[in-house]
């Protein structure tokens, strides 16, 4: 087990930055809303964090666990500057799936939560993380 410092803050600690940004646009003067654009994330920049943790949730996959609690609080970022340097963080909910039986358990957080997770209709697997990762998309594109 290693401890590591994230100077960047978690995604979640992003994303609260750019929409106080957004009340600052809405009403600060030129020189404030002009800096606070510049604070938004771009499309790209979106990209750049998706893809980091699509290839962390790939890394965690291959090895047959499924995190079951993707979101941008359990991401965090090691440089600011570089947005690709993402880490999935807190493994508490972390199980192994094993493919013939699946999981059918109800846990992690209800917002980025997969149907068949919330309702418990069939048992689920890694295609629920990759749920939780549309639902961090969505949150990092419309704020």
């Amino acid at each position: 087990m290693a401890i590591e410092n994230a100077s960047g803050g978690t995604l979640a600690d992003l994303i609260k930055r750019r929409c106080g940004t957004n009340s600052i646009i809405n009403s600060g003067t030129e020189n404030e809303k002009k800096s606070a654009e510049n604070q938004t994330l771009s499309e790209d920049d979106c990209a750049k964090i998706i893809r980091g943790i699509l290839q962390g949730l790939q890394h965690i996959h291959s090895f047959d666990y499924v995190h079951r609690d993707i979101k941008p609080s359990n991401v965090v970022i090691d440089d600011i500057n570089d947005l690709q340097t993402v880490k999935i963080v807190d493994f508490g909910l972390a199980i192994k799936v094993h493919l013939k039986h699946g999981l059918d358990d109800e846990c992690g957080t209800l917002v980025y939560s997969a149907p068949e997770q919330i309702f418990g209709e069939k048992s689920y697997g890694k295609p629920i993380d990759l749920w939780a990762v549309g639902f961090v998309m969505y949150e990092l594109i419309c704020g």
